[in-house]
This record gives structure tokens, C-alpha cells and sequence, in this order.
């Protein structure tokens, strides 16, 4: 295993659970396993149960996580830790409120998501980043654990810390900034980060939005554990309005893995969903609140 930073090496044991707690849609609740009454916004988050500890992976924009925490059966007051992926408001918009109804919590993410992000549309540049400051955060209970590399954060999981940029057609084409002053300087998105779920079967790799692209994702997650299957890729891939040559280079290069299950949606894109479900049929999945994953 070369994993680039130590502890991580004990990630091994049983069955791992995901609930997916916020989404753009909802599971169809009369499908076995799908949990009902759960509502949609446009955002994701993610809960992974290791057996030992209840990890929350982003937490939506804003409106549902708590109403959807209850709905789904789980305690706010048993997450243990909340990871990040990146700082747009989708990802961190029930932070605060999460925070202020269970207290002192370890937020593992980088640094680097509290930059001041915006979202260009047309002319216009609209704030997309996170709502809330570090001094808000701190003081309803946030104690940052803030990461540049690799880290094990509980048995089994690890963050990926900043995934290296191999290929660059998977870069943004300059919807997104940070502002700096009085400019706005392209977003490199150096604080998105995914989770490595190692299970007894493989790998399972979750992305919030894959700003980084899926396939350096992929292959980051494939160079720090090195030969393993992949169970499944879950979340966000960042396809939608993606370019038909980059649609299609991305479905030449996922064809280079053993992939069990694509389980994604959130701002993947309908065109991009229905071309992978072209190549790769019953392996693909939409990813909905209210559906739960086991691996």
C-alpha cells in the first residue's frame, strides 16, 4: 500500500454503510432498501458508517439535512465527524445548523475551502462559497482538523488531500473564481477532496463534485492503495454542460478500470447520466436522497 500518510494502512474490516442524505432528487421509496419521506435540494450529502463510527461527507445547501437525518432514523447527536469536500455553499450550507444542534465536532477539510468563491454567470459573478465564517463555526463547536495530504480520518476512510491535476482536459472551463483582492482569479479548486472507503471487496471513491475530474480522482485513489478493485464511484462528477470531447474522452479513460457501480448524479448532468448509462448499462445508478448503499 503507498498511502502518503501513515495509519492508514489499518483501513480494513466488515461491511461499510452509505445513506445519502442530501441530493438534487429523491429514491423512489417503494424500491427495497430506499428510505422515505426524505426531501431533495440541490446539494449532497453523504453519511458512511464504518460499524464504528457515523462519518457526514458534506452537508447540503442548507434546508433538509436535519429534517433528513431524523427522517432517515439516525441522530445528529451520533456523527462523530464531518468531512468537506470543497467550499461551495451546496456543500456546506447546514454546517452552522448542524453544529449548533449537536455541538463540539471534529470538521476534517482543507483550508483552502474558506477562500472567497464565486460562480460566474454571464457578466455577472455571484458568491457560491461557504456562508458562515471560522469564528461562527468555532463557536457553535467546529474543531477543524485542517489537511493538505493524504489522512486516515476513522477505520477504513480516508481523505484524499489535494489530488493531483494529471490530465488537464478535465480542468474547468471558467465558471468558477476566487476572489482576491479586487480580482477574480480562476478557482483551481486545490481544496476539493474525495473519501476512500476501503472495504474487505475494494474501493469505494466519493466525490461531492469532482471539480478535481473524475478520472485524476480515480487514479489518485488507485496510486494511494495501489491494485484494487473499485466497488463503486458515488456522488458528484461535474459533467453537466461538459463538452462532447470531454464526455467522451472520460467514458475511453473509466473504461481502463474495473468499476463494479457508478452511483452519481447531483451536478453530473442528464446528458452525461444517459451516456453512461449507454456504455456501461446496469452498472450505472442514480444517486438520490433516500438511498442507501452497503459494501
Amino acid at each position: 500500500m503507498n498511502m502518503t500518510t501513515a495509519g492508514v494502512e489499518h483501513l480494513q474490516g466488515n461491511k461499510i454503510q452509505l445513506t445519502v442524505l442530501v441530493e438534487n432528487s429523491v429514491a423512489f421509496p417503494f424500491l427495497p432498501g430506499n428510505l422515505q419521506g426524505l426531501l431533495g435540494e440541490h446539494g449532497l450529502a453523504v453519511l458512511i458508517d464504518n460499524g464504528r463510527e457515523q462519518i457526514l461527507y458534506d452537508t447540503g445547501r442548507g434546508r433538509t439535512l436535519l429534517g433528513n437525518i431524523e427522517q432517515s432514523g439516525h441522530r445528529a447527536e451520533n456523527i462523530e465527524k464531518v468531512v468537506i469536500s470543497h467550499g461551495h455553499k451546496d456543500h456546506t450550507g447546514a454546517l452552522l445548523p448542524l453544529l449548533q444542534s449537536r455541538g463540539k465536532t471534529e470538521v476534517f477539510c482543507h483550508p483552502g475551502i474558506f477562500d472567497e468563491k464565486y460562480g460566474k454567470n454571464g457578466s455577472r459573478m455571484n458568491y457560491i462559497g461557504v456562508p458562515f465564517s471560522v469564528k461562527e463555526l468555532e463557536e457553535a463547536g467546529a474543531v477543524f482538523k485542517f489537511n493538505r495530504k493524504t489522512l486516515a480520518v476513522s477505520e477504513r476512510v480516508a481523505l484524499s488531500g489535494p489530488i493531483p491535476r494529471v490530465h488537464a482536459w478535465e480542468e474547468d472551463e471558467g465558471s468558477f473564481f476566487i476572489r482576491d483582492g479586487e480580482t477574480f482569479v480562476r478557482d483551481g479548486f486545490e481544496d476539493e477532496q474525495a473519501l476512500f472507503i476501503h472495504s474487505d471487496s475494494g474501493l469505494v471513491i466519493v466525490t461531492g463534485c469532482g471539480h478535481a475530474g473524475i478520472i485524476n480522482t480515480i487514479e489518485h485513489a488507485v496510486s494511494c492503495f495501489g491494485a484494487k478493485n473499485i466497488l463503486a464511484v458515488v456522488g458528484g462528477l461535474h459533467l453537466s454542460g461538459a463538452s462532447a470531447a470531454r464526455l467522451a474522452l472520460t467514458v475511453e479513460h473509466l473504461k481502463r478500470f474495473e468499476i463494479d457501480k457508478f452511483v452519481v448524479g447531483h451536478c453530473t448532468g442528464f446528458e452525461a447520466m444517459c451516456r453512461l448509462q449507454r456504455e456501461f448499462k446496469e452498472k450505472v445508478m442514480p444517486l438520490n436522497a433516500g438511498a442507501q448503499l452497503e459494501f
